[in-house]
């Protein structure tokens, strides 16, 4: 991983909303993806969408054409091979739980040619219609390719997530401060409990020497129905994003969507931030998976939190 020039536009809607600025001044508008390939990545983003609907509906034919012929689909240790194998697996889901309903949330698309994509998010899916069904949550990431014009899924791997609990962050609670020494930067961290323990109220502030400082809030709250943590991040420069935290069991992840705030003031961003904790009084903190207006943008440098007594 490498510092990123121009570093405070690029990813503002970390957790800490100001870090990228520890790590370069100014604030240059980030190219965004090319124009002839926006229409590619709206269609493979209406395809999932697409997708739960002939789910929900019942709609073999239609969800016929979202696999290839040589599709392959893992779900958790099941490998269902070959397009009819995936639709006998689907019927036969249907046929054990009939009024099974999905929801479908496009969290990246990546195109790696000009017929092939990486596509991940979350499937939410509820044994019934009924509003007392609990939805049940799972990550997945597919390879589409296109085939004379239409996105199908060559492969796709699915993973449940465990429900999340506020408690899933008690290890947070508390002040934590990180330097980077390449800028002599600070940033000052403090994670709260609010509202009778049922919010995480983070607040942070970036400080450069010779710069203005820029201030952070970040509001964290459980969704029991979806299982999992809800959060929306504000800042001092105009930027602002909401998304969701995971954890995969060694590190807590948060995918945040947003617009940006600064030169880059009102374009879409997403990204992931990685926290990973080391031992009790410390925690590595990276934003990943960076995109400005689809446009994919290097992983940042990791910073180190220390608890502060």
């Amino acid at each position: 991983m490498r510092p990123v020039p121009g570093g405070a536009a690029l990813a503002i809607f970390s957790l800490v909303a100001c870090l990228p600025q520890l790590q370069a001044q100014g604030q240059p508008v980030v190219p965004s993806i090319q124009p002839s390939l926006r229409p590619e990545v709206a269609l493979l983003r209406e395809q999932g969408r697409k997708y739960a609907e002939a789910f929900n509906a019942r709609d073999s034919k239609a969800l016929s054409d979202q696999w290839t012929q040589g599709a392959e689909l893992t779900e958790m240790d099941a490998v269902i091979r070959g397009h009819d194998g995936v639709m006998a697996f689907i019927a036969k889901s249907w046929k054990k739980y009939p009024e099974s309903q999905m929801k479908i949330e496009v969290d990246q698309v990546r195109l790696l040619g000009a017929t092939t994509a990486r596509v991940s998010g979350v499937i939410r899916l509820h044994e019934s219609k009924s509003p007392q069904s609990k939805w049940f949550t799972s990550r997945f990431e597919s390879l589409r390719v296109n085939e004379n014009g239409v996105w199908r899924i060559a492969s796709s791997s699915v993973v449940p997530v465990p429900d999340a609990s506020l408690s899933d962050l008690a290890w947070l609670v508390g002040s934590w401060q990180a330097k980077d020494a390449a800028t002599g930067g600070t940033v000052n961290a403090q994670f709260e409990k609010a509202l009778g323990d049922s919010l995480l109220l983070v607040r942070m502030t970036a400080q450069i020497p010779g710069s203005k400082a820029v201030e952070s809030m970040q509001i964290i709250q459980a969704d029991p129905e979806a299982g999992f943590l809800r959060c929306w991040v504000f800042d001092s420069t105009g930027a602002r994003a909401e998304g969701a935290w995971e954890n995969d069991g060694t590190t807590f992840n948060a995918v945040l969507f947003g617009v940006a705030g600064g030169a880059n003031r009102g374009r879409q961003t997403r990204s992931v931030q990685l926290f990973t904790p080391v031992g009790t009084n410390g925690f590595i903190w990276q934003p990943v998976e960076r995109e400005v207006e689809g446009g994919q943008l290097p992983d940042q440098s990791p910073l180190h939190f220390k608890r502060v007594p």
